[in-house]
């Protein structure tokens, strides 16, 4: 679906649950499409993933570990 600005403006609301429920709104302006309303996807089961990704290739002993965090306290 192709609305122009000021009817997306008007009807933003419906518009977001429409794109909820998968339909494709793009927003357009002087008839030339701009933006595309899409459903937001988390990316937080991501970013914990590619944070503990970053320790993957890392051995840690469990004692030599608590030793370390021992000492420095």
């Amino acid at each position: 679906m192709l609305v122009n600005i000021s009817e997306a403006k008007t009807n933003l609301s419906s518009l977001i649950n429409r794109a909820y429920q998968g339909e494709k709104i793009t927003i357009a302006k002087h008839n030339l499409p701009m933006i595309d309303l899409v459903v937001h996807q988390s990316n937080n089961q991501n970013d914990v993933e590619s944070a503990f990704g970053l320790f993957k290739d890392k051995k840690i002993d469990g004692l030599e570990f608590q030793t370390k965090i021992r000492d420095e306290w």
